[in-house]
């Protein structure tokens, strides 16, 4: 009887054992993290999306929360790695401190626009050829703690508000909506900083799936990701 009354009490720890795994080094999550801004966000390059957990979550400064359904149709109706040549110039990666799983990192966004940009259906831009040097942003990448190849959580778009050296041209703003005041639409990136253009948008992009997303419907974003 005693063996059984054993059994039952290690049962939940075993299986908290299986469920949980060790984290990477910190030079081996650091690696990972380059790689995915370099090759697979869909905004240097094209997506990866076997990259992004199930439960994924992306956050700007100002579109977000995306799941990741919604996170990989908006960068593919958007089309920014279509349309521009970019570097993320990212610099200054560290391990959080308080999360095994968590990388942090700088990056100011450089480059040019090579093609036509049709970024808001139905409008399009045609091709200036203007660069595009953003301003210094800060960013993180969280791994899966149950699968550390597979990233749970992509924040970017995190302008410093003081201190930055870089003098952009992108009216202040990381990300997309920096690249609209880059090739002189800057009007058209403003728009998107209202919140009842934001939640009009969306309204549309729930329905027709033609439109990007600012931001998931709430019942479709991951229960762990609180704001």
């Amino acid at each position: 009887m005693r063996s059984l009354l054993t059994l039952f009490t290690l049962l939940p720890l075993t299986a908290f054992a299986l469920s949980s795994v060790s984290p990477p080094s910190p030079q081996a999550l650091i690696t990972q993290t380059k790689s995915f801004l370099s090759s697979a966000t869909g905004f240097y390059s094209p997506l990866i999306p076997s990259m992004l957990s199930s439960d994924f979550v992306f956050r700007g400064g100002v579109v977000g929360p995306l799941n990741k359904k919604d996170y990989c149709a908006t960068m593919e109706t958007l089309g920014v790695y279509r349309a521009f040549s970019l570097e993320s110039n990212s610099y200054g990666f560290t391990v959080d401190d308080s999360d095994p799983f968590l990388v942090r990192f700088f990056h100011h966004n450089t480059g040019k626009q090579t093609a036509p940009w049709g970024s808001f259906p139905p409008t399009s831009i045609p091709c200036t050829n203007k660069d595009v040097i953003g301003p210094t942003e800060t960013g993180c990448v969280k791994f899966s703690s149950s699968d550390p190849t597979q990233i749970v959580f992509f924040n970017t778009g995190n302008v410093l508000q003081f201190g930055d050296v870089i003098d952009n041209n992108t009216g202040g703003l990381g990300a997309v909506l920096g690249l609209f005041h880059a090739v002189g639409y800057g009007d058209v990136g403003n728009i998107a900083l209202i919140k009842l253009v934001r939640d009009v948008s969306n309204s549309i992009g729930y329905k027709t799936n033609a439109v990007p997303l600012t931001k998931s419907r709430e019942e479709d974003i991951p229960s762990w990701y609180v704001e």
